[in-house]
């Protein structure tokens, strides 16, 4: 499954670390916005990886679930093109 990761992040440096986490299971496509495909059961591994990155009781970061159907129904305004799941790996 799809999800949009979101954040938003005070410090710097934190805000740098989570993006480089995000960055290893996804694409970027904002700025502090990512497009990240991954099974539910490694939802809990990553919101774990975050989580020890962020401060909890100031920043915030948001998974947002997509299905196929929502997926397929993404209006881009401006640049930028989708993000689709390869069917075949990258050595």
């Amino acid at each position: 499954m799809k999800y949009v990761v979101a954040f938003d992040i005070s410090n710097g440096k934190k805000r740098k670390a989570a993006a480089k986490a995000c960055a290893k299971w996804g694409f970027r496509v904002q700025r502090s916005v990512f497009e990240i495909f991954m099974d539910s059961s490694k939802v809990e591994d990553f919101s774990e990886q975050l989580l020890g990155i962020i401060n909890p009781d100031h920043d915030t970061v948001r998974l947002y679930p997509l299905d196929s159907d929502n997926d397929q129904n993404i209006v881009i305004i401006g640049t930028g093109k989708p993000v689709r799941k390869l069917s075949y790996a990258i050595i």
